[in-house]
């Protein structure tokens, strides 16, 4: 939909503003709302209004996500909640109503909605419009290279902030540093990462992806994981083998089929679980691929009951099928689209180079470090002749004979980079990227000395130079490894986290998402509890973090990290105190951005912590309302009911009883649910407000609280922690008070 069309959509029936008179009408309040349309243009957002017979309802929408926070910015300092309902809330749209579907289809969401004062609201809007057409263009910022782009977007689907990752989205698309088809890949990780599946399947372009069978691993993975929760989530709970495989024939096999076209390398569950169904559906049971899936799972030790029952599904057809002329039978294979047959016939044959030209066939489909090394080996048995003849034929051949081998672990890839034996920068993340499908913990496992290995490599890897840069691009890669482990967090991998945590503040490019993972992977360390060197190292890095990079913005971040001290007793007092004063100059240092019950929250934390005399350190003068009336935050939770929903458990129970605490009969639910249920759904029901940790939460949980609680009842915090709570239900607090007190 074009700006034109949406103008005409918004401005049509429902609205009593219509576009017509717009054009042509010259009073002044027509000449008002066309400016205000005209610099959606240009701004690429605006505030319009919609009049019906009740009132006025006002409308901000963007086109991008950069727009979008720049509009909420603006809203709040010209209209805010002094002249209206605005309260920074993105607005859930009803698709039902018209107007509302095309401002859905025009931002893809991107909209607020609010109620006040029109003729004031007409005021302001003028004067933001007047402040933008005054404003010169700049640049806010240098351009960045790809790959520190590409860096950022990956280091927030590790931290879980959507947000940063659909900015670095917006980033690359506005500056051109990738193609469409490649943005869309991101879109779809992205919404993989947090779990929007449904997001997934309905994506706009969802039939074009379906049918190719090109795109990347994490691609095709993501697109699987999607079909699978979003088809196969209600017969898994059902404990339903049987009903999940006739729907998998009758309804997801001839919509998705493509997609079971190529498992190649990946072993992610839901991968394994929609081939099992493939293996064992129809007339006769694929017994090869049915053994192959039971390889993988019993490699990688995959736990699940659902898997195992779908094992025993399908007719018995024997023993998997002896195989007299592998390649013939492959090359037979992969002309029916069977390229993982294929493969698996290929690796049974004698090195030769029609074998050689076969793998370079498939390794576009598969595009797996499988396949490299299997090519890798088939050359190097070849004589110089031949591997000339090949590689002037097959580009894969020439790239595979004059680069390095492809790792078959983290362990072999930092080798490379140690040794520096990559000759560019793009192989090497190429490569990091195929890892995180291929690479599997329990490899460290399985090799005595592995586990032991892979922390001294992680630990004694570059910081700078070229390998330092190499090494800081897929750090966010390494980590994806490690969270896409069904058993995250491992009490034996504590080293291993550990050796992560601490290269993060060595990172060239630190970002809101370095300081958001380096205070997750600290939790896991602090919880599963840590001697006095590792304690120090932890509090040192994040000082390191904070003296680097440390910020007005970051205070809360700053805050919630100071909470992680009651995980565990201390392990050195001097380390404690020292990181503590930190966090005290700070405090002092931007008292202007620091709420008073904050510092509450940090005297009480120095308490449980041993350390009271700190906490008396600071002053900070709280602002007193006029005739002596209560603070907005207990004004608007006495005798009301709270819900919060967190993953990060402690967080939660610290933040209810503090507000309990501080607030006269409040009651607070707390909601760490993984997926919706009913229970969750009563106590958004029933909740006066509800507090939703959108860091630490699972999108199936947090649609159901969407559902059931309204827009201006929702809070969502900008960190996991609980001085980041208290901060916004205070924001969120003061701003129905302006609302309530404003003059009308």
């Amino acid at each position: 939909m074009d700006t034109g069309d949406f103008l005409r959509a918004f401005f049509g029936e429902g609205n009593r503003f219509d576009y017509d008179s717009l054009v042509s009408s010259s009073t002044e309040t027509h000449r008002a709302v066309k400016r205000w349309a005209e610099a959606l243009k240009e701004d690429r957002s605006a505030v319009l209004p919609r009049w019906e017979e009740d009132g006025v309802t006002w409308y901000g929408f963007a086109t991008t996500e950069e727009a979008m926070q720049g509009l909420i910015e603006q809203v709040e300092a010209f209209i805010g909640p002094s002249f209206s309902t605005f309260t920074g809330e993105r607005a859930r749209l009803d698709e039902e109503d018209p107007i509302e579907r095309a401002v859905q289809n025009y931002t893809g969401g991107r909209a607020l909605r609010f109620h006040g004062k029109d003729n004031a609201i007409r005021t302001r809007l003028d004067q933001m419009h007047e402040v933008r057409m005054q404003r010169q263009p700049h640049t806010t910022e240098e351009d960045l290279g790809t790959g520190i782009v590409l860096r950022r977007f990956n280091m927030a689907l590790a931290a879980g902030d959507r947000p940063e990752a659909e900015k670095q989205i917006q980033y690359l698309r506005e500056r051109g540093l990738l193609d469409p088809t490649n943005i869309r890949y991101l879109q779809i990780r992205m919404r993989a990462a947090f779990e929007a599946w449904d997001e997934i399947v309905q994506f706009e372009e969802i039939s074009d992806l379906i049918e190719s069978t090109s795109h990347p691993l994490p691609v095709r993975r993501a697109l699987l994981q999607a079909v699978y929760h979003t088809h196969f989530d209600s017969y898994e709970g059902q404990g339903a083998p049987e009903e999940a495989l006739e729907h998998y024939e009758k309804t997801v096999q001839p919509e998705y089929g493509p997609l079971f076209t190529v498992r190649s390398s990946m072993q992610a569950p839901e991968v394994l679980k929609t081939f099992m169904m493939k293996a064992v559906s129809g007339e006769e049971t694929d017994e090869d691929l049915r053994d192959e899936l039971m390889k993988v799972a019993e490699r990688i030790e995959l736990n699940d009951p659902f898997f195992e029952v779908l094992t025993e599904l399908g007719s018995d057809a024997g023993e998997p099928t002896v195989v007299e002329n592998p390649i013939s039978e492959a090359m037979t294979a992969w002309s029916k689209g069977d390229v993982d047959a294929a493969f698996r016939m290929l690796r049974q044959a004698e090195s030769s180079p029609r074998k050689s030209e076969c793998l370079a066939l498939i390794h576009g489909d598969l595009q797996s470090l499988d396949v490299e090394q299997e090519l890798e080996a088939t050359l190097a048995d070849l004589p110089a002749e031949e591997q000339k003849e090949l590689a002037r034929r097959h580009p894969i051949c020439q790239q595979v004979l004059e680069s390095v081998s492809a790792p078959s672990s983290w362990r072999h890839w930092l080798s490379h980079v140690g040794e520096a034996v990559y000759d560019s920068q793009e192989k090497a993340l190429q490569h990091a990227e195929k890892l995180v499908e291929e690479w599997h913990p329990q490899q460290v496992l399985d090799a005595e000395g592995a586990l032991e290995e892979l922390v001294q490599q992680v630990e004694t890897a570059p910081l700078d130079g070229w390998g330092g840069r190499i090494v800081s691009l897929a750090l966010p890669r390494l980590l994806e490894s490690l969270q896409n482990d069904p058993e995250y967090p491992r009490s034996t991998f504590q080293s291993l986290y550990g050796v992560v945590l601490n290269r993060i503040p060595y990172a060239s490019d630190l970002t809101k998402s370095d300081f958001d993972v380096y205070r997750d992977l600290a939790e896991v360390r602090l919880g599963y509890g840590v001697n006095k060197e590792a304690y120090r190292e932890i509090l040192e890095g994040a000082e390191a973090l904070w003296a680097e990079a440390g910020s007005p913005r970051r205070i809360n971040w700053l805050l919630d990290f100071a909470e992680l001290l009651t995980l565990v007793p201390s392990r050195d007092e001097e380390a404690q105190l020292r990181f503590l004063m930190t966090v005290v100059e700070a405090l002092q240092k931007y008292r202007d951005h620091v709420e008073p019950i904050q510092v509450d929250l940090f005297r009480s934390l120095c308490e449980a912590v041993g350390q009271p005399e700190v906490g008396g350190q600071i002053h900070v003068e709280e602002k007193q309302k006029e005739g002596g009336s209560k603070e907005p935050l207990r004004q608007m939770l006495d005798g009301k009911t709270l819900g919060i929903y967190t993953l990060t458990e402690s967080a939660g129970r610290r933040a209810r009883s503090f507000l309990e605490e501080k607030c006269a009969n409040l009651t607070v639910h707390l909601r760490h649910d993984k997926a919706g249920n009913s229970e969750l759904e009563q106590v958004a029901e029933n909740a006066d407000y509800f507090l939703v940790v959108t860091w630490s939460a699972k999108h199936a949980a947090t649609e159901v609280i969407g559902q059931h609680v309204p827009t201006e009842r929702l809070i969502r915090p900008q960190g996991k922690g609980e001085s980041s709570m208290i901060r916004d239900l205070v924001d969120y607090a003061k701003k129905e008070d302006e609302v309530s007190t404003a003059p009308s």
